[in-house]
């Protein structure tokens, strides 16, 4: 008896499933964000000295999850270091940001590292070399968030 084995490129892999909506979840957090700070940091208000590093947050966790979704519809290890960097960086936005927007953050880093994970495993690749980029990434991001509130 021939086992068949299933052909990866026709079948819908589950990380692709946990990209989109880890996606999805980090936009409509992204938006309702938004909102909520818009309104928060009007002309009047007097915490307004950091309005634009907000948006720029919010900005870069929605663009980093769609490229972390895209990630995940490619089998080129080069996509792997990328879903792993964005997972770093979402987990270390949740934790600088935990005492205000951070942890709504928490859900699209979490689906993330599992896309990451399964991802890895489905490669054949080495997680902890991967988990080491992400820590990096992390400490970078926290390196960049830490320097523009400082500049401003």
């Amino acid at each position: 008896m021939q086992s068949t084995k299933p052909n990866p490129k026709t079948n819908f892999q589950i990380e692709q499933l946990l990209a989109v909506v880890g996606a999805i979840v980090c936009l409509i957090t992204c938006l309702g964000v938004w909102q909520f700070i818009r309104l928060e940091y009007n002309p009047g208000n007097q915490s307004a000295s950091l309005w634009p590093l907000p948006t720029l947050y919010l900005l870069e966790l929605a663009v980093l999850s769609v490229i972390g979704a895209a990630g995940a519809f490619n089998d080129r290890k080069i996509w792997g270091a990328i879903i792993w960097t964005v997972v770093g960086i979402f987990f270390a936005f949740a934790r600088l940001g935990a005492s205000s927007i951070g942890l709504f953050f928490l859900p699209p880093a979490f689906i993330f590292a599992g896309v990451a994970i399964i991802w890895a495993r489905k490669q054949r690749q080495r997680i902890m070399v991967y988990a080491g980029l992400s820590l990096l990434a992390g400490l970078g991001q926290v390196a960049l968030m830490l320097t523009a509130i400082a500049l401003l």
